[in-house]
């Protein structure tokens, strides 16, 4: 188990899936940061967060309505807040944190290759990376139990078996399912090898990108372990493995959009993935589920 000084996390904070009609509750979405951090500092040494900057606040926009310039306006504000308190002495314990204000967002991968990057550039000596959802709440024996199951010499990524999963846990050590998108790991809880991770990152087809149809976005991680597992066949296993006491807070979303997302996001991750693996033509990748 690595030591806390080679942990980082990551986390992303964007407001595609909120209602744009009403300012944010600026209060209550610096204090879930700020809860976050204080968790996370408790198994990590660094914190890295990327938060979605509208290009209206950067850009000259007398299109936007009324209501979009408060929303607006509110997004500046988080940041603002943000980057001014991750700035202050002990702000979550002894973790560093970064803010990465993207005004590109895209819709899942560039935030997450940024995350990656700084993770490489600004913490040199790190070797895991957690990639966890603000929703996800779990403590250091949760993120140890990950950790004790992630051999760097063999595994590229251990995630967590959430809601939703097609989860079948196996003793064999030996048996393995074929990835789609409800067996693979997710980025909501996820420990990647980092210095394997960095070598190519999560892929624009996991954007969606070139993808005939409809919307493909998301679902990332399968296309990335396909690709993974394709090249370097023999350091790159994925694992997907049940966390006692974990929680994910996705009851409670106060925002009517963020909980309509949520639900489609769920339910389209099969057909998702298969798209972008049918786009990107590379065999199908395996995983491991372990109780």
């Amino acid at each position: 188990m690595p030591p806390p000084s080679a942990l980082v996390v990551g986390t992303r904070i964007h407001w595609n899936n909120h209602c744009h009609d009403k300012p944010l509750v600026v209060d209550d979405v610096v204090a879930q940061v700020q809860a976050f951090c204080d968790v996370a500092a408790t198994y990590a040494e660094s914190i890295i967060i990327a938060v979605g900057v509208p290009t209206q606040l950067v850009t000259s926009a007398p299109d936007q309505s009324d209501q979009e310039a408060v929303f607006n306006a509110s997004v500046r504000e988080v940041v603002d807040r943000l980057v001014h308190w991750s700035r202050a002495p002990q702000a979550a314990g002894s973790a560093a944190i970064r803010i990465l204000p993207m005004t590109f967002w895209g819709a899942f991968v560039p935030a997450l290759n940024a995350i990656v990057e700084t993770a490489v550039e600004a913490f040199p000596h790190t070797t895991h990376i957690v990639l966890q959802s603000l929703e996800i709440k779990v403590h250091c024996a949760g993120i140890h139990h990950l950790l004790e199951r992630l051999n760097l010499d063999t595994d590229l990524v251990v995630g967590a078996a959430l809601p939703g999963h097609d989860f079948a846990p196996s003793t064999d050590p030996n048996y393995v399912r074929e990835l789609n998108g409800r067996t693979t790991p997710w980025n909501t809880l996820a420990i990647w090898n980092l210095r394997q991770l960095a070598k190519i990152g999560f892929l624009l087809v996991g954007d969606g990108i070139g993808v005939p149809g409809a919307c493909a976005s998301g679902v990332e991680e399968v296309s990335a372990i396909a690709v993974f597992q394709a090249l370097f066949p023999h350091c790159s296993r994925a694992k997907v493995v049940a966390v006692p006491g974990l929680i994910w807070d996705v009851e409670n979303f106060v925002d009517e959009e963020r909980r309509r997302w949520q639900e489609e996001k769920m339910n389209s991750k099969l057909d998702r993935a298969a798209r972008q693996m049918l786009h990107l033509g590379a065999p199908a990748g395996q995983v491991h589920h372990l109780s």
